[in-house]
C-alpha cells in the first residue's frame, strides 16, 4: 500500500485484485469503462482508494444480480441517493411504492404476465432505480 502526499491510502491494481477477489484484468476493463477511477502514484503506478474495494463488491453484487454494466453504471453515477435530503428521499419512495400497487393492482385485474408488462413498460433507467431501490432494502 501507498500513502497518497495527503495521508490516505492508495492500493496498486493488484492488492486491490486481491482483496476484492476479482482479477486485474478485471478492475482493469472496469476503470476502462469508468465504473472505477485510479489515480497514477509519483511511481506511475496505477492506484485505488480503499473505497474501490467496496464499490467493487457492489459492482459484483449488482452483476450476480442480473445487471448490466451499464445499469450498474448509472447506478454508481448517479449523486441522487447521496446528496438527497432524507425527507425527499422517503417522499419519493412512498410514491414510488403507491404507483407501484397501482401497477400491480392493473397486472391482477387484467390477469396479466406481471414480467413481460414490466419489461413492455417500463423505462430501462426505471427498471435500474428499481433493481437499486431493491439493494438499498435488501
Amino acid at each position: 500500500m501507498e500513502c497518497a502526499s495527503n495521508g490516505t491510502e492508495k492500493l496498486r491494481i493488484g492488492e486491490l485484485a486481491n482483496l476484492s477477489n476479482v482479477t486485474k484484468r478485471t478492475i482493469d476493463y472496469y476503470t476502462s469503462i469508468g465504473l472505477l477511477k485510479a489515480e497514477r502514484s509519483a511511481s506511475n503506478y496505477r492506484v485505488y482508494s480503499i473505497d474501490a474495494v467496496d464499490k467493487l463488491k457492489m459492482i459484483e453484487k449488482c452483476k450476480a444480480d442480473s445487471m448490466s454494466l451499464v445499469e450498474i453504471r448509472n447506478l454508481l453515477s448517479t449523486d441522487r441517493v447521496t446528496n438527497t435530503d432524507p425527507n425527499e428521499l422517503i417522499n419519493s419512495m412512498q410514491t414510488l411504492e403507491k404507483e407501484a400497487n397501482k401497477i400491480v393492482e392493473y397486472i391482477n385485474e387484467n390477469k396479466l404476465n406481471k414480467e413481460d408488462f414490466l419489461r413492455k413498460h417500463l423505462s430501462s433507467e426505471s427498471m435500474t432505480l428499481l433493481k437499486s431501490l431493491i439493494l438499498l432494502l435488501v
